[in-house]
């Protein structure tokens, strides 16, 4: 990789800019460029946040990859990935594309999941202080109708389409793997809570398709 690469490290990568340079540190984990360099992100964000509508709708698909940024922001709503909007993601300066695409990474919080390990069957209908609210890029790109469409037909193309091939994915894994953790001695659940695992998954993709 030859572009820039940032690791948002907590709840503060909203893509707004922030109070202070020195704070870019402890938010944006710079992984590729010049470790003391946060200047071009703090540029986007200041054009993020301070563009007027007209300025924003005409020039941000020349910073970042709309069309990404869409299709990120559509999969974790609908897998209720709500960790992974203001942190656990990875802002990448693509120089083929010459604009900024987001990646995830630390998808643990999904699924009905709490980062803390609990399961919560009642995240298949809502968010628990969603921090979608506080995501100003995709704020701002859900002012805008065509995009906000967009953004609704991606959501309802992974539920119609996407939820299928995720419950094959689920069987076809615990196929894979069923007999290693079986004889695994050091796992922390049994064989039974192993299997029960593979239900909840289930049943919380039928919850929440019919959500």
């Amino acid at each position: 990789l030859s572009g820039n690469l940032y690791k948002a490290k907590n709840h503060g990568a909203s893509m707004a800019p922030l109070a202070t340079y020195n704070s870019y540190f402890g938010t944006w984990n710079k992984k590729i460029g010049d470790g003391l360099d946060y200047t071009d992100i703090q540029l986007l964000f200041s054009k993020i946040l301070y563009w007027t509508t007209q300025d924003f709708e005409a020039s941000i698909g020349d910073e970042i990859n709309v069309d990404n940024i869409l299709n990120y922001f559509a999969i974790e709503f609908v897998i209720v990935s709500y960790d992974c909007f203001t942190k656990n993601l990875f802002l990448y300066f693509n120089p083929d594309l010459d604009v900024y695409e987001i990646f995830p990474w630390d998808n643990d919080a999904t699924f009905g999941n709490h980062w803390s390990g609990d399961y919560h069957s009642s995240y298949a209908q809502f968010y628990l202080g969603s921090h979608l609210k506080n995501q100003i890029l995709f704020q701002r790109l859900m002012e805008n109708e065509t995009w906000r469409n967009e953004f609704w037909g991606k959501v309802s193309m992974i539920v119609t389409q996407g939820f299928s091939y995720l419950n094959l994915e689920i069987d076809s894994t615990y196929d894979y793997i069923r007999n290693d953790v079986y004889q695994d001695t050091f796992k922390v659940c049994s064989n039974q809570e192993f299997d029960d695992e593979i239900l909840r998954l289930h049943d919380f993709l039928s919850t929440r398709y019919s959500f």
